[in-house]
């Protein structure tokens, strides 16, 4: 692993709750007239999807901000996603007119597979010039996962040895909301996500030992298990949330990944390791040093 990658995240600062992200953009931006911001959202069905651009533009008066959105106009492809869609580009129009900030778009192309969806964005992002911007804000709330990692390894590498710029990452959390999005059937063929794949063949490194880091939540046994059967890895070291909201989730979960765990033989007390379900920096540096290890 080379020194970057040890150094990556090391320094962070992370608020949590609308009262802390309050006053830390007004204290931020108090001493910063006219910032130039560029704010990243994806633009769907979630309800969440202007959440945290409202929030910024009725905190911060002077911001000289513009908005990229990723629009996902197929979201769900029926009428109660077709609504909140609508619904959703409206309050985003209507922000726009209030503020009169700039806004752009990046289309998601739905006749597209999905890789090539990914990459297309990507291409798109990594192209863009943010050469003026002070600050760089990228909302998840509404972006699925696929999709903002990408994102966010297309913007860290932009700004990586940039020191006149902020990168922030935010999202309005709602476990309930996540519960409802309901997740689309599994595809047979499993591989690594698109833009994580430089090691993932296996022709590609001689003697490559593949040591699996599960990140434990609920109701995803079938798909750890095609993943598992997929990479054939020579261990496993799985990550449950603690810290949680809930303090039996981990129990919860163990008792629900069981007969998973011990047909696999994962059921070494050192093998588990445990992660702040809160803050994905922790888990960052946990897995990095799993990797080392």
């Amino acid at each position: 692993m080379t020194e970057e990658m040890r150094s990556r995240w090391e320094s962070y600062v992370m608020y949590h709750k609308k009262d802390e992200l309050e006053a830390f953009w007004k204290e931020f931006y108090q001493s910063r007239p006219q910032a130039k911001v560029l704010f990243l959202l994806g633009r769907g069905f979630d309800p969440r999807m202007n959440n945290i651009l409202k929030l910024l533009l009725q905190t911060v008066n002077d911001l000289l901000l513009e908005c990229i959105t990723f629009d996902f106009p197929d979201s769900g492809h029926n009428n109660e996603n077709q609504k909140l869609y609508d619904a959703n580009t409206q309050e985003l129009e209507s922000l726009k007119r209030e503020y009169g900030f700039r806004h752009s778009e990046i289309q998601i192309d739905p006749t597209q597979s999905w890789d090539k969806r990914i990459a297309l964005m990507s291409r798109q992002m990594i192209d863009k010039d943010i050469d003026g911007f002070d600050d760089v804000i990228m909302d998840v709330s509404s972006l699925p996962r696929a999709f903002y990692f990408n994102i966010a390894k297309a913007l860290y590498n932009k700004i990586k040895n940039d020191m006149s710029k902020n990168l922030f990452f935010a999202v309005s959390e709602n476990v309930e909301i996540d519960n409802q999005i309901k997740k689309s059937d599994l595809n047979d063929n499993i591989e690594p996500l698109i833009g994580f794949r430089s090691m993932s063949s296996r022709e590609s490194v001689l003697d490559r030992v593949n040591i699996l880091i599960p990140l434990i939540g609920e109701e995803n046994v079938s798909l750890l298990d095609k993943i598992y059967t997929r990479f054939q890895p020579s261990d496993m070291f799985p990550v449950l949330p603690f810290p949680s909201k809930d303090p039996r989730r981990s129990e919860t979960l163990m008792m629900e990944y069981h007969s998973f765990f011990t047909d696999k033989r994962c059921t070494e007390p050192q093998n588990i390791t445990y992660a702040d379900e809160r803050n994905p920096f922790e888990l960052y540096r946990i897995v990095s040093q799993l990797m080392e290890g």
